[in-house]
């Protein structure tokens, strides 16, 4: 080989190059020698250790819509094969695949999903990606809008469309289909202009749709009439041209639609030009009534027995009631009309009966009260027997707050209250008791404290008495206080700024008005509405339809239509006749024709009528009652409460011969039940329940009786309402828990009637005693796949030995080195997946996962073996576990060992072992068959679990 080392000389470049060049072209050419001569230095290629799994790209958060679909993908390095195992809020989901897809999205996909990828090398867990899964957007609709109408110039117009939809929603309002500002509901014009009358539109659009109101017609005009208002503002309110104040109360229609603001939208009510704003009264009684019976003796000596009151009884306040002072020209209509408020039919048999007492309403005592009143009932009657009796009276007293409930403000300067009681015992339904007269406050000895009351205010601490009350009258109150009803006897009102009383304008209202009642029965939250209504609108043709003051001056929702066949009022308000629930609307009219009061019965259960023909009249009462007969017995429980039988119970007097109240009512008798005096029953009320018996008590029992309360004895339960389980607390007298408390370790004190005590619940917290008598150890924040709640077993189950326990995970002793097929979940809510696989491929039985499955406590049989998380769970929970010792899981490990290839060591985990941690224990290794001599014998304890 010739080698010219002269002619790199000569080219400067290479200069610096050439050591290493010859240095390489020798190594060639050593290299070509030895392969020549047929060796070679090459060092063998080196096989790579396999490379765990990574990841280079998580899953990532996505929002869909519902019916959408969805993919989430993984992007991850190691050694082949991968392995992808989805999971959404820990469960496993999906195929074995770096994408997991679900082409059709609903509400229960949301949640969070990770994915665990691995290989022989090792695991390794994504991050969480969050589905958010978003309601199919509903393209809006108009639900009302403002209808046309006339304004004058300078008038603040509001333009109103409220829409519903899939939020947000865009508001576009056009005038003669030129857009204008703004975007909202509402369109509102400060001061109208000529030039603002026109055609109003909007457009309302969201991301489903669009949707544009009808034309809104807008005039503005000048001209006004001799009271300040148009005529499109008389029509439009519907007034009288011809009267400056239509409703006769001393503020004009002017005053009351531009001065005052009339705004029906918000209040129909407050300064309604057609109906009379007057100073109205709620008497309110803060205190339940005091009582003194005195006798005089023949031997010169007396003796008295009074209402002595605990301080629970002196806070309490009473059912507040609302005096009919505003409605006192109707007082001597309604006790008429009480006796033809409404008719009821029984077996072809017709009656009338008391059904209303207006503006009044009795009071509510507690059990500490009645038990007080009949104690001093006691005393009396042994005073009374104790000593020839000269002479006897008796004194009743309340205390009531006073507040001024109407829109306009008054000086109250003088009231009295009227008492009545119904007699049960007696043939007389209503009994009066004479008039309550003021008799001192706090801070006044003497005389009625004269006040001024803005709307809103009130003077409260006024005592009103009698002291001249019969002392049968007093006792029986004492039997049954709950019987006293409270009114206005007399007041006197004054305009608080001239002076002048207030009568002389009743006269006024009542001569352009009609009064209208409307009582929602006692059962509903509602006050009883009263109203005084113009009625003088069109001249020459007195009297407006029931139908266009319910629907348009009062702004009534009601409905008509058919009940058994007739047709009439069906629905006021939410309120409506229900055959099942044996509830209906009657109309009592009462007016005065030729002279006569006569009065008209609507019961749409009896006969058809049409609200538009009935024509109301200034000086008529129109009331519109809603009854209630719970029970269905035909006796509305209005009498059955007035008479003191159960209204919720057909035949609550058993053994009296009538086969129902309403016969027992018919037949003109008192409450008799082995024995004189009225007697009651406590009903129990599961107060939404899901599961368990109402406990009943069938007794009888008079007022004052302490009644045992029981505890639970029908395991009542609350399961999943709302996605939320309860627990059983005891038992109350309303059924919002606002009431008195009772349980087994509480008597009930029977009180004037029948009493129901409704089931109280709360939701299950980590700690608390479960349906089946174990502790809750966990609770996830929502409900879903059927469970919310975890609840260990009260107490351990039979022991299972090691060597059951290792049939069950290895199967060795009949298939060696086969690895049982499932029973991998450690996560909370795999327990039971667990168990499942455990049973399905063991056939063995008394192991630890088929003790569970077969287990049954207090009813339940829904248990299995928990996980490893779950068992975890349970031991950090105090007194979850009862013993200090072992316990076994559902979870089988695998443990790779890289010598051996498709062969496992499986272990039992140990999750409470007191002092240590968690840890793995009695190892065996079934490649040698080798193991510790006690691990096969050493018994390990089980304590199941369930879901609920």
């Amino acid at each position: 080989m010739d080698i010219r080392l002269e002619s790199f000389a000569r080219t400067p470049a290479w200069k610096p190059s050439l050591g290493r060049v010859l240095t390489s072209m020798l190594a060639g050419l050593f290299v070509l020698f030895l392969a020549a001569c047929g060796g070679s230095n090459a060092p063998a290629p080196a096989t790579p250790a396999p490379l765990p799994p990574a990841i280079t790209a998580h899953p990532v958060s996505k929002a869909v819509t519902e019916g959408e679909g969805v993919s989430f993908t993984v992007a991850a390095t190691g050694s082949a094969t991968l392995h992808y195992q989805w999971k959404k809020d820990g469960a496993n989901v999906g195929s074995d695949t770096a994408t997991f897809s679900l082409t059709t999205v609903h509400t229960g996909d949301a949640g969070s999903y990770t994915v665990a990828v691995s290989n022989p090398a090792g695991s390794v867990t994504s991050g969480a990606a969050a589905l958010t899964v978003n309601p199919i957007p509903v393209a809006p609709t108009i639900t009302s809008q403002s209808t046309s109408q006339s304004v004058t110039v300078g008038d603040r117009v509001i333009l109103v469309a409220a829409a519903t939809g899939t939020a947000p929603l865009q508001y576009q309002w056009k005038k003669n289909g030129a857009s204008l500002g703004g975007d909202s509901f509402t369109y509102t014009l400060e001061a109208a202009l000529l030039t603002d009358s026109g055609s109003y539109t909007v457009t309302v659009t969201n991301s489903a749709g669009t949707v544009t109101s009808a034309p809104i017609e807008l005039t503005v005009q000048v001209a006004v009439d001799w009271k300040g208002l148009t005529a499109a503002e008389e029509a439009f309110y519907g007034l009288n041209p011809n009267l400056l104040d239509t409703d006769g109360d001393g503020i004009s229609d002017f005053d009351e639609i531009k001065k005052f603001g009339f705004d029906p939208a918000n209040d129909p009510y407050k300064f309604n030009p057609l109906i009379a704003d007057m100073p109205s009264v709620k008497i309110e009684l803060t205190s339940p009534p005091y009582f003194q019976i005195k006798y005089d003796y023949t031997n010169g000596s007396s003796a008295s027995s009074s209402t002595e009151r605990s301080s629970s009884s002196t806070q309490s306040v009473t059912t507040s009631v609302e005096a009919g002072i505003t409605l006192h020209q109707e007082a001597s209509v309604a006790t008429q009309v009480t006796a033809k408020a409404g008719v009821l039919e029984w077996g072809g048999a017709q009656m009338t009966g008391t059904l209303m007492l207006f503006a009044e309403e009795s009071l509510t005592l507690t059990s500490e009260q009645a038990w007080e009143n009949s104690q001093t009932l006691t005393n009396a009657e042994a005073l009374e027997n104790s000593h020839e009796v000269a002479s006897s009276e008796a004194k009743m007293a309340i205390t009531v707050r006073i507040r001024n409930t109407g829109h306009t403000a008054f000086t109250l300067k003088n009231l009295v209250l009227s008492g009545t009681t119904v007699d049960r015992m007696g043939s007389s339904i209503l009994r009066p008791i004479g008039n309550l007269e003021y008799e001192g406050s706090s801070a006044l000895s003497s005389g009625f404290p004269e006040s001024t009351l803005a709307p809103g205010d009130s003077i409260t601490g006024l005592t009103f008495s009698n002291r001249l009350l019969y002392v049968d009258t007093a006792k029986q109150m004492l039997r049954d206080s709950s019987n006293l009803y409270v009114g206005v006897a007399a007041y006197e009102i004054a305009d608080p700024l001239t002076g002048l009383p207030s009568n002389a304008q009743m006269t006024e209202i009542g001569a352009k008005t009609a009064a209208i009642l409307i009582d929602y029965d006692t059962y509903s939250a509602r006050d009883t509405e009263k109203f005084r209504v113009a009625t003088n609108i069109v001249e020459g043709a007195p009297g407006v339809s029931l139908k266009t003051i319910l629907e348009r001056y009062l702004h009534l929702p009601c409905e008509t239509g058919a009940v058994n066949g007739k047709t009439g009022l069906t629905k006021l308000r939410t309120y409506g006749t229900s055959s099942m629930e044996h509830t209906r609307w009657v109309i009592t009219h009462v007016f005065h024709e030729a002279g006569e009061l006569n009065s008209s019965t609507y019961d749409p259960t009896m006969e058809s009528y049409d609200l538009g023909s009935i024509t109301v009249k200034a000086g008529d009462l129109v009331s519109l009652m809603y009854v209630v007969d719970k029970d269905g017995d035909g006796l509305p429980h209005r009498l059955e409460r007035a008479m003191g039988s159960d209204d919720t119970v057909i035949d609550s007097i058993p053994g009296d011969a009538y086969p129902n109240d309403f016969a027992w009512y018919l037949g003109g008798h008192p409450i008799q039940n082995n024995g004189p005096g009225p007697k009651y029953q406590i009903v129990y009320n599961g107060n939404g329940h899901t599961g368990g018996i109402v406990p009943s008590d069938s007794g009888f029992y008079p007022p004052g009786q302490f009644v045992p309360v029981v505890d639970n004895p029908g395991g009542l339960v609350k399961i999943n309402v709302g996605g939320i389980s309860y627990r059983f607390l005891g038992w109350n007298t309303e059924p919002d828990g606002r009431g008195s408390a009772y349980s087994a370790s509480k008597p009930y004190v029977m009180g004037s009637g029948s009493a129901i005590l409704y089931a109280m619940w709360a939701s299950y917290e980590v700690g608390d005693i479960g349906p089946a008598g174990g502790k809750i150890f966990y609770k996830k924040n929502y409900y879903s796949d059927g469970w919310r709640y975890m609840e260990a077993a009260p107490y351990n189950q039979n022991g299972s030995y090691a060597a059951r326990w290792v049939e069950v995970y290895g199967k060795f002793w009949n298939a060696p080195n086969t690895a049982l097929k499932g029973a991998w979940g450690r996560a909370i809510g795999d327990g039971v997946q667990n168990t499942l696989d455990i049973e399905k491929e063991e056939t063995s039985y008394n192991t630890a996962a088929d003790i569970c499955a077969n287990l049954v406590i207090n009813r339940y049989s829904d248990w299995f073996l928990p996980s490893y998380d779950e068992m975890l769970h349970m031991k950090d929970m105090p007194g979850a576990l009862s013993t200090t010792t072992t316990y076994w899981t559902s979870s089988q490990r695998e443990t790779a060992d890289p010598t051996v290839q498709d062969k496992f060591w499986y272990t039992a985990i140990v999750v409470y072992n007191e002092g240590n941690p968690p840890a793995m224990s009695y190892s065996i290794d079934y490649i040698d068959r080798q193991s510790p001599a006690d691990s096969l014998s050493r018994p390990i304890k089980v304590r199941a679990a369930r879901r609920f």
